[in-house]
């Protein structure tokens, strides 16, 4: 397959009926991911017409500029960037989104550059000290300014607490100092990545009810973070609605000023969904697989969260026909040369697959593409629009 071809994401993708017609015509050779636009566009159409307030998509999660475009489509108009690329990828693609630099720490003059070159005016932080960055690189009288506080979370696959965040106190001065620079304050806490529970907002929107309290200031921006979770194989997750549900309940009880808007951060929740990744296997040994795809491309999160976090999947013959054999746990090893590059637990996957089948591996949209390497030379970099498939369902 030509990559160049295949890969467009600047502008537009080749298009394909299903998975499986695009690996009998197009015969991969390397990994392709396939973008499902509509599965994308219904899950963003629920943060839209379900979340009390305005959803920011977290740009980490998928940085695919069709993916962008297609959220955008669906209506959403805020975006969650944490560095100068995100921004500068953001602005230029959508010019009329509004952007929150939303990481608590950055690199030096990025807070600048993003204020006056980007048109950037919502900048969070947690510390004093990067506190007076953001104030000394904007202009007050048009500038927010987030105070994130600590929000400990055990329901959290991902706990985020442990490395950002203030405590009460501290987010209580920081927010006067906004005030008395002459910013607008603002008031954040994030309860991490994958929280399985509901409560864990109430929790977050509790603590912050003690702070606007404390303040007494009629706060007008909160932002909630993101982690809300999607389904996999091994991991049930509520339903969004059952967040949306609580949050606005929780949020009706805040001392709020009264036109005041919340936000939230959602990246796995929006993008895993959308997109499945096709990857080959290369060669089998006995119960080993090597495929062309690993650890140190779209499969990191597998091997972060020690394979808790796996992905529905499928198989098709170069032949067109499907694999019958019963489903075993086969140990599946990358394409590098490094001994490390192995999935951390073995994969179900048909007992009579064989070298060449090609493996559709569904709900790969949050953090695939966005955290692969270049490592040994293997960069996974192709993609297609799926456009009247369904990716591999949860079983």
């Amino acid at each position: 397959m030509d990559s160049t071809a295949m890969m467009k994401n600047s502008e537009s993708v080749d298009c394909y009926a299903t998975a499986r017609d695009m690996m009998l015509t197009a015969k991969p050779a390397e990994p392709v991911y396939c973008l499902y636009r509509d599965r994308l566009a219904t899950v963003a159409k629920r943060f839209v017409g379900g979340f009390p307030g305005k959803t920011m998509f977290a740009v980490k999660a998928n940085p695919f500029p069709v993916v962008l475009d297609t959220i955008w489509e669906a209506g959403i108009r805020c975006f969650d960037t944490a560095s100068l690329p995100e921004i500068a990828l953001v602005r230029e693609r959508l010019p009329d989104a509004e952007l929150f630099y939303m990481a608590p720490v950055r690199i030096h003059g990025t807070v600048h550059d993003a204020y006056k070159t980007y048109g950037v005016r919502n900048f969070v932080a947690d510390h004093p000290d990067e506190l007076k960055r953001v104030l000394a690189e904007t202009s007050a009288k048009d500038t927010t300014v987030f105070i994130r506080t600590a929000v400990p979370n055990e329901d959290a696959i991902y706990d985020l607490s442990t490395k950002f965040g203030a405590e009460t106190e501290a987010t209580v001065e920081m927010i006067k100092t906004v005030k008395d620079h002459g910013a607008e304050p603002a008031l954040a806490f994030n309860v991490g990545s994958m929280v399985m529970n509901p409560q864990s907002y109430e929790t977050g929107l509790g603590i912050c009810a003690d702070i606007l309290n404390k303040i007494g200031l009629p706060i007008r921006h909160l932002d909630i973070g993101g982690g809300f979770p999607w389904a996999y194989p091994d991991i049930e997750a509520p339903e969004l609605e059952t967040y949306f549900d609580r949050i606005r309940m929780a949020r009706d009880a805040l001392p709020l000023a009264g036109d005041a808007t919340i936000y939230c951060e959602p990246g796995r929740a929006m993008v895993a969904d959308g997109m499945s990744l096709v990857v080959q296997v290369l060669l089998r040994k006995g119960d080993e697989l090597y495929i062309n795809d690993g650890i140190y491309g779209s499969f990191s999160e597998s091997n972060i969260s020690n394979g808790d976090v796996w992905y529905p999947t499928s198989v098709t013959r170069p032949d067109g026909t499907a694999p019958n054999g019963d489903m075993v746990p086969l140990t599946v090893w990358g394409p590098t040369c490094d001994s490390l590059d192995k999935l951390p637990k073995p994969v179900p996957l048909p007992a009579d697959i064989q070298e060449g089948d090609w493996i559709e591996v569904a709900t790969m949209g949050a953090y695939s593409n966005s955290v692969r390497t270049a490592f040994n030379g293997f960069f996974p970099n192709n993609m297609v629009e799926i456009t009247n498939g369904r990716p591999p369902e949860l079983i």
